[in-house]
């Protein structure tokens, strides 16, 4: 279905913390893959985003190349990307608890997400008119209610690092 996901193409994805690239996007040098220890297998989710903060941790540095061109399949339905968009959400706070002691800032509840939320759900009503809007808006409110879900049993597993391999300038530059 066209429409449902939007394409970065401006750049790594960045929330706040370390930018990432998508893994449907992301190409990685196999001697830097197995130094980091590859993707995380506990995650459900977000594997990629966790791959590209050990990368960062440990000193290397990830790059956008906008000259490429690959293929995705999207999901099929609107309900589809929703719970995709909900389990990214739930996700991202997973990794903000995995990764705090190296300077990620916990989400945890915030005002601003459920004024955030209230605001996507009014603009989602008054604009059903208008499919592409209205499923972007539909995937902004199911990642916000993803995040202020209740933390799952993977945010309290450790970070797959090798504690040696941490640069200590970019933990000083994260943790102030």
């Amino acid at each position: 279905m066209a429409g449902i996901m939007n394409f970065n193409t401006k750049g790594l994805i960045n929330t706040g913390y370390l930018p990432f690239a998508g893994s449907g996007t992301m190409g990685i040098r196999k001697e830097l893959f197995l130094q980091v220890g590859g993707f995380d297998s506990s995650l459900k989710y977000s594997e990629n985003s966790d791959l590209c903060y050990r990368i960062q941790l440990t000193g290397s540095s990830i790059h956008f190349l906008p000259d490429t061109h690959i293929y995705v399949r999207l999901r099929n339905s609107v309900w589809d990307a929703c719970k995709q968009s909900y389990n990214w959400g739930r996700s991202e706070k997973v990794l903000a608890i995995r990764y705090e002691r190296f300077g990620h800032k916990n989400p945890g509840f915030e005002f601003g997400s459920l004024r955030t939320l209230l605001r996507s759900c009014v603009i989602f009503v008054l604009r059903f008119y208008d499919q592409k809007k209205r499923r972007r808006y539909a995937r902004s409110i199911f990642k916000i209610l993803g995040s202020l879900m209740p933390t799952m049993k993977e945010a309290s597993m450790p970070v797959k690092i090798n504690e040696a391999q941490l640069d200590r300038n970019v933990l000083k530059r994260l943790l102030g």
